[in-house]
């Protein structure tokens, strides 16, 4: 019922405890017990032997245990330093990547958002006149049937942005009521048969815009300067771009022969992410 283990002076004292100790003590059944004096009793769970005193830290009364706490503690204390030591440079190593990183990516971010807003910001000046609404309606039908007719009429519409006016109109206390037309309210004007056509013609302007950048050039310069419609008319600026920009337009204009092609390679080399777009509806 309560087993056969005999107790080692903890726990419940078992029957078969008392069992054991009568012939432990005792040769014979029935032979008297020896008397001894209280201060002779040496039993193995009533005291321990001389020598074996409690250790100060673990408190047992093993001779390793007093033996660790006397030679092998202060070696493993000495062994703890320069391990705390190595976990506090690799944290301060961690801490110091995680800061790198931190601003690799915040400046990542604001490159990102400089090149966002030099698209996104209007030309204020160009090295050819504003076109006429005649050269935006040729351009316009030449755009159906090339890929360089499409940026040349963004390279038109990129001639035509500095001289319309787009600025905000405020009133007296300076607070912002509206914004003159710009570009939509000048094609409603001089060219109302382009103005439905608004949304394609931004999308064309913005493709310049984006080819000029990749190769290296900015405002004043033109898509035009990369691309002249030779068969059309001359080019109408003397300068001509550097060498190393017209290489680019070449090799582009090469290598991409539809305007969607050309403008997801734009996007990459301009190291901006787009919005994901659904299917098209026309063959452009």
């Amino acid at each position: 019922m309560y087993g056969t283990t005999p107790s080692r002076g903890h726990g419940r004292r078992t029957p078969s405890y008392h069992w054991q100790e009568r012939y432990r003590t005792t040769p014979y059944p029935g032979r008297p017990r020896r008397h001894h004096r209280r201060e002779d009793a040496r039993a193995f769970h009533d005291a321990p032997p001389a020598g074996y005193d409690p250790t100060p830290v673990i408190g047992t009364y093993s001779p390793f245990d007093a033996r660790f706490e006397r030679d092998l503690a202060p070696a493993f204390l000495l062994l703890a330093i320069p391990f705390l030591l190595g976990v506090s440079v690799l944290s301060l190593a961690v801490y110091g990547l995680a800061m790198l990183y931190r601003r690799a990516r915040r400046n990542a971010v604001a490159q990102d958002l400089r090149t966002r807003r030099a698209l996104r910001s209007r030309r204020s000046v160009s090295r050819h006149p504003p076109p006429m609404p005649e050269a935006l309606l040729e351009a316009w039908e030449r755009s159906r049937t090339s890929l360089e007719g499409k940026l040349l009429l963004g390279a038109l519409l990129q001639d035509l942005e500095p001289a319309v006016d787009n600025a905000y109109i405020r009133d007296a206390d300076g607070e912002i009521v509206g914004r003159n037309p710009g570009l939509r309210g000048w094609l409603h004007e001089n060219c109302p048969e382009l103005s439905p056509r608004y949304k394609t013609l931004m999308r064309y302007k913005a493709l310049a815009d984006k080819f000029l950048r990749v190769c290296g050039l900015t405002e004043p310069w033109t898509a035009e300067d990369l691309v002249p419609d030779h068969a059309a008319k001359p080019v109408r600026s003397a300068a001509a771009p550097p060498s190393r920009a017209r290489k680019a337009a070449e090799e582009l204009l090469r290598d991409h022969h539809t305007l969607r092609a050309l403008d997801d390679e734009l996007w990459r080399r301009l190291g901006l992410v787009r919005m994901a777009r659904g299917p098209r509806c026309d063959a452009s």
